[in-house]
């Protein structure tokens, strides 16, 4: 059987789902997947989906405070270190190594070091690495790197086997790499029965994702305040809100409440604006200091707003965005599954013809 290793950094758990997906999605065609993450929840987090993944050693993550605002000193701080001392990058890149060893594709999601640095150090890897990354996520690396090692980023990208960019556009990009709509899960339930279980037969649903990033009680008690205060039956998702009462730490079947939901509340990575996009549900984007989401809010569907969340006067802002969203008749949506179908379709063919190359 043709195998592919899919390494997902687990410091954005849309990876992590799209690792998940692309796994269901080859194995229909008989490819298998192993999945590799960078750490402990990772691990736990793709076990809720029933797929089991290796840990890589020791990688470096993007550094957040409480709030997701990217602390970008202590972030490269900690990058120049894992390159430089043993049992790091080297270390990373000789697990790789084995672990693919006869693997048609090793899938780099997103921009993970060792397998940056494949191409530069010779590694046997190189001509099987697709790297595969959301549509602002490149730029914001950019401007993470400097002097050389912005050069050595770049031209690691460009010996490796394909680039595939994920967002909006589709076709090639004016830099040569396959341009893919952003993958997600359909919605398996129907939105009525959703709704019942969620105590929203007769009352607004508001649903808020907040990825592992987001720890600041003081938001979660604005968003709870603000959002029920609306009149809003709320499903909270967010594993840095493990044990809060009304939150769950993860909900595997949350496309199911974002379809059925009246309002969902996240930060604006790609995964929540193609969920709004797809399944025409009003995204109240919550806006930080990261530089790749800050760009993402250009993709906002009509019908959407966003907030900075340092902005004076939070929750009465929140407030009149959520209200405003909400007014009126709800507008009938379409049937999701089939737009989904395609984006799987098209994601699945694109992978199988890499790994049968």
């Amino acid at each position: 059987m043709t195998r592919v290793v899919w390494l997902a950094v687990s410091w954005a758990r849309g990876h992590l789902m799209r690792a998940q997906i692309m796994r269901r999605l080859l194995a229909q065609r008989g490819i298998s997947v192993d999945v590799v993450t960078t750490s402990r929840e990772g691990v736990e987090f793709l076990d809720a989906f029933g797929v089991p993944a290796t840990q890589l050693g020791s990688a470096p993550r993007v550094r957040y405070d409480a709030g997701q605002n990217i602390r970008g000193l202590s972030t490269r701080a900690g990058i120049l270190r894992y390159l430089a001392f043993p049992g790091g990058c080297l270390a990373d890149l000789r697990a790789l190594e084995r672990l693919a060893r006869g693997a048609a594709l090793v899938v780099n999601d997103s921009f993970h070091p060792a397998l940056l640095a494949a191409p530069l150090v010779g590694s046997p890897l190189a001509g099987r690495i697709v790297n595969v990354y959301g549509q602002h996520l490149r730029r914001a690396v950019e401007e993470m790197c400097f002097g050389f090692f912005g050069e050595a980023f770049a031209c690691a990208l460009g010996r490796t086997l394909a680039r595939v960019e994920h967002g909006l556009a589709t076709g090639i990009s004016p830099d040569g790499a396959l341009r893919l709509p952003a993958i997600l899960e359909a919605p398996s339930r129907s939105a009525g029965v959703v709704r019942e279980m969620l105590g929203a037969a007769h009352r607004p649903l508001a649903v808020v994702y907040l990825n592992p990033h987001f720890r600041s009680r003081g938001l979660a008690d604005v968003l709870d305040r603000t959002l029920r205060g609306c009149g809003f039956a709320v499903h909270a998702v967010g594993e840095g809100f493990a044990g809060r009462p009304g939150w769950l730490a993860r909900d595997p079947r949350l496309a199911d409440a974002v379809a059925a939901a009246d309002l969902f509340v996240s930060a604006p990575g790609l995964g929540a604006i193609a969920q709004a996009r797809t399944f025409g549900t009003p995204l109240l984007a919550l806006v930080t200091d990261q530089p790749e989401q800050r760009r993402n809010v250009e993709l906002l569907p009509a019908g959407s707003e966003a907030v900075l969340l340092e902005a004076p006067v939070l929750e009465d802002r929140l407030r009149d965005c959520a209200l405003r969203l909400t007014q009126g008749a709800p507008t009938p949506r379409p049937d999701p599954r089939r737009c989904v179908r395609r984006v799987h379709a098209r994601w699945a063919g694109t992978f199988t013809r890499l790994a049968l190359s």
